[in-house]
């Protein structure tokens, strides 16, 4: 598909044409009934580590803003994550009309605030493996409070992991998590 980008882009977009109506489609009984409030949606193949800002313009965003358009025209949130460093496209994202955007570890949080604070919420990046899953409750507290501290202060920001989260992170690790959100009243 990455090289079919190149090659026969025009099959791409008929592609991710017929992947945003599936989606749309599979949504539409529970958002139509009132069950859903937020969509969480994860785009790994639009980072920066795999395609290009210009391949994002032209194979995600036009995607995403029609999925977003279309669960905010039923009053649903959109809560989009982009694995993967997104540096070169944080301006871009307000663009998706996603309600917020979860920044993956490996993109600098202070220019995400810089880019995106008074454009659209934001949410990270705390590292999911050198932190959460091999970090000490010390090292969690620590990396929670620096993030806080240059992204949460002042509102749109919400502390969430840099990208999924190994399902065996220590128990003590993700309580601390909470605790110091919670504590500095995000």
């Amino acid at each position: 598909m990455m090289r079919a980008t190149f090659k026969n882009p025009a099959l791409v977009e008929k592609i991710l044409d017929f992947a945003t109506e599936l989606l749309i489609h599979l949504y539409e009984p529970v958002v139509n009934d009132g069950t859903l409030e937020v969509i969480s949606l994860a785009d790994p193949t639009a980072s920066g580590d795999m395609i290009s800002k210009k391949q994002f313009e032209r194979f995600a965003l036009p995607y995403l803003k029609r999925f977003t358009d279309w669960a905010t025209s039923k009053n649903v949130h959109t809560l989009l994550h982009v694995c993967g460093n997104t540096t070169d496209r944080l301006d871009l994202f307000p663009l998706t009309g996603a309600s917020c955007i979860s920044i993956d570890h490996k993109t600098d949080i202070e220019k995400a605030k810089e880019v995106l604070y008074g454009k659209m919420c934001f949410a990270g990046n705390v590292n999911p493996v050198d932190v959460m899953l091999q970090g000490s409750v010390e090292l969690v507290e620590s990396t929670c409070r620096q993030i806080i501290d240059i992204a949460g202060m002042d509102g749109a920001f919400v502390l969430v992991p840099g990208c999924d989260i190994p399902p065996n992170i220590p128990y003590e690790n993700i309580t601390k998590f909470i605790q110091t959100a919670k504590e500095w009243r995000l």
